[in-house]
């Protein structure tokens, strides 16, 4: 009976902790011209496929990936994709969704490189003020997403599903693109 008990205790305590992913939205769906994307694979790479979610005419202009996160730790995030034409596409980064809004989990991210080089502005350095938000110049920040403390120093944003950063980069036709970042589990903002 008591093993009974214990093995249901386990398995209840799995049931009740949610899972953190860092999660990305890659779209080219730029107003100045749509760049189809091509997911490319490799052994340290994050999956990534088409958002189902979309319509199908528009499914070939989106990639999205998930990557779980371990609790207290920064983990290093990369993902590589090919785009068919030149444009611009554009990077969301998130945490992963759930059923309850409430139970979207908050993660840290840092340190954004493109094909191994720090994109512009990559590590937050440069900050603007936006309707009284501090903001990395370059990117945008929705919702209640902030700046916080980064790895060694550095600043990260605080992010979840639907509180968001974002970034359009460039990209040409047929070269593949890298994109590394570090993500980690955290508490959501203070308000």
């Amino acid at each position: 009976m008591l093993k009974t008990f214990g093995v249901a205790l386990l398995g209840l305590s799995f049931l009740t902790l949610a899972a953190v992913d860092f999660r990305v939205d890659i779209a080219g769906l730029a107003a100045s011209g749509k760049v189809k994307l091509t997911a490319v694979g490799g052994d340290k790479l994050m999956k990534l496929a088409p958002m189902a979610w979309h319509k199908e005419e528009t499914r070939p202009y989106t990639l999205f990936g998930q990557l779980p996160l371990k609790e207290g730790e920064w983990t290093v995030c990369s993902f590589s994709f090919k785009a068919e034409e030149a444009g611009v596409i554009s990077l969301s980064f998130c945490g992963n969704w759930t059923k309850e809004a409430a139970d979207r989990p908050w993660i840290l991210v840092s340190t954004l490189k493109q094909n191994d080089n720090l994109m512009t502005n990559g590590d937050f350095a440069v900050t603007v003020k936006r309707n009284d938000k501090e903001i990395p110049e370059g990117f945008g920040l929705t919702g209640k997403a902030v700046l916080g403390e980064g790895p060694e120093g550095a600043k990260a944003a605080l992010v979840n599903h639907d509180n968001r950063l974002g970034r359009n980069i460039s990209v040409k036709a047929g070269e593949v693109c890298t994109i590394t970042v570090l993500a980690k589990p955290a508490a959501p903002p203070e308000n």
